[in-house]
C-alpha cells in the first residue's frame, strides 16, 4: 500500500489509500492535501493542522470534527462525491471565506461550519434536493430549519417567517449585534447562539418549547434575554432566562456583572453561567442539590461562590478555567467531586472543605494542583 508523502511542503497521499484515520495529522504543519483516491476522512483527521487548501477529489464523507480548528485554511473544494459533512467537520476554520454545497450532499450535521468567522457565504448547488442558499444563508430545502449563518455576517440578522428550528446556526457570529426570531420558531438547540459576542439583547417567542445547551453561553455583551408573556415553557427575569416553573436556570446572560443571587426554588444550573466573565459572586440557594456540568466554566472573573449544605455533587468542568477563584469553601454534604471540577483554575490556592480528611478522600478528587491546600474543618474523630 502506498503511504502518504510530502513534496514541497505538500500533503500527497498514497493511491490505495480509502480512508484517512482519526487524528491522522492532527496538529501536524503542511501547506495542502490532496486526498486522490481517498473515500472518508475520520474524525478529527485534520484537526488543528496548518493546512491551507484541501482537494477531496473522491471523498464521500468527512466525519465529526475533521479540519476542526483548521484556522490556516483558506479554500477547501467539496466534489460531487461527497454525501455527508458531519458534525463540526469545519468548525472554527477561521479563514475560510467561502464555500460551496454540491446537489450530492445529503446530510450536514450541527455546527458543520460553526465559528468560521470570515466566512461570509455558503452556496449551494440549485439541483440539491436537501438544501438550499439564501443570501449566503445556509437552509434546508423546505425552509423550516436554519443551519449556518456565515461566522462573517454582520449588524442585524432576520431570521425567515416559517422558520421552525435554530440548529446551532449562529454559533461564532461574533459581527452581529441583533437577531430577530420570528413567531414560527418552536425550537432553538444546542450552542446556536453560543460566541456570539456582540449581542446586546434578544428576544423568545412565545411558541419556543425548546431550548438546549448552552445556546446563548459565552456572549459576552448579552445583558437580556426576553422571553414573551404568552410562552408556556420559559420566562425572563431580570433578563435572566429560566424555565417557566422557575426549577431550572437555563441562562444567565454573559453580559451580566458583580453578585448573583439564585432565587430560591432553583433546583437546576447545569451550563447556566458558562462564559459569564464579569460576573463576581454567586450565591446559590439550599433548592440545589447538584452543581452540574460547567455550571461556572469561564467565570474569569468569579471570585466567590457560596454553596450550601444542600449540595451533594459537583460535576465535570463546573468551575473550569475560573482564573480569579483564590479560595472556594465546600460544604461537607458533598460527597462526589468530578476530577475536572476545577481544571484551569489557575489562581486557586485554598480549599476549605466542611468536613473530615476521610470524607474528602471518598469524593474521590484529586485536585491535580501541588500547590493547592485542602483545609478541612473537623478533624477526624
Amino acid at each position: 500500500m502506498d503511504a502518504p508523502a510530502f513534496e514541497n511542503g505538500d500533503l500527497i497521499v498514497g493511491d490505495e489509500i480509502t480512508d484517512i484515520g482519526a487524528d491522522a495529522f492532527r496538529n501536524s504543519v503542511f501547506a495542502s492535501v490532496d486526498t486522490r483516491n481517498v473515500t472518508t476522512i475520520d474524525s478529527e483527521a485534520f484537526r488543528n493542522s496548518s493546512i491551507t487548501s484541501a482537494t477531496l477529489t473522491n471523498v464521500r464523507t468527512t466525519r465529526d470534527s475533521a479540519f476542526f480548528g483548521c484556522n490556516s485554511l483558506v479554500e477547501v473544494a467539496i466534489p460531487k462525491s461527497v454525501t455527508s459533512i458531519e458534525w463540526s467537520a469545519f468548525y472554527g476554520c477561521s479563514s475560510l471565506e467561502e464555500i460551496a454545497i454540491p446537489d450530492s450532499v445529503t446530510d450536514i450535521g450541527g455546527d458543520a461550519f460553526g465559528d468560521c468567522e470570515s466566512l461570509t457565504s455558503i452556496k449551494v448547488d440549485n439541483g440539491s434536493k436537501m438544501f438550499v442558499s439564501k443570501d449566503g444563508v445556509l437552509y434546508t430545502k423546505d425552509m423550516k430549519k436554519i443551519l449556518c449563518c456565515p461566522g462573517g455576517k454582520t449588524g442585524t440578522f432576520s431570521v425567515p417567517n416559517g422558520i421552525t428550528n435554530i440548529d446551532s446556526a449562529f454559533d461564532g457570529c461574533s459581527g452581529l449585534v441583533e437577531v430577530v426570531i420570528p413567531n414560527s420558531v418552536t425550537e432553538i438547540n444546542d450552542e446556536s447562539f453560543f460566541g456570539c459576542s456582540s449581542l446586546v439583547e434578544i428576544s423568545i417567542p412565545d411558541r419556543v418549547d425548546y431550548i438546549g445547551c448552552y445556546v446563548f453561553s459565552d456572549c459576552s455583551s448579552l445583558t437580556a434575554i426576553h422571553v414573551d408573556n404568552k410562552n408556556q415553557v420559559y420566562t425572563s427575569v431580570d433578563g435572566v432566562l429560566y424555565t417557566k416553573d422557575m426549577e431550572t436556570l437555563s441562562c444567565c446572560p454573559g453580559g451580566k456583572t458583580g453578585t448573583f443571587s439564585i432565587p430560591v426554588g432553583v433546583t437546576e444550573i447545569d451550563y447556566a453561567f458558562y462564559g459569564c466573565s464579569s460576573i463576581e459572586e454567586v450565591i446559590v440557594p439550599y433548592s440545589v442539590t447538584h452543581i452540574g456540568e460547567s455550571t461556572f466554566a469561564n467565570c474569569s472573573g468569579l471570585v466567590k461562590v457560596t454553596i450550601p449544605d444542600s449540595v451533594t455533587s459537583i460535576s465535570e468542568f463546573a468551575f473550569a478555567n475560573c482564573s480569579s477563584l483564590v479560595k472556594v469553601m465546600i460544604p461537607g454534604s458533598v460527597d462526589y467531586i468530578d476530577k475536572d471540577a476545577f481544571c484551569g483554575c489557575s489562581s486557586l490556592t485554598d480549599i476549605y472543605f466542611g468536613g473530615t480528611k476521610g470524607q474528602w478522600d471518598e469524593c474521590g478528587f484529586d485536585i491535580g494542583f501541588s500547590d493547592v491546600t485542602i483545609h478541612y474543618i473537623w478533624a477526624e474523630e
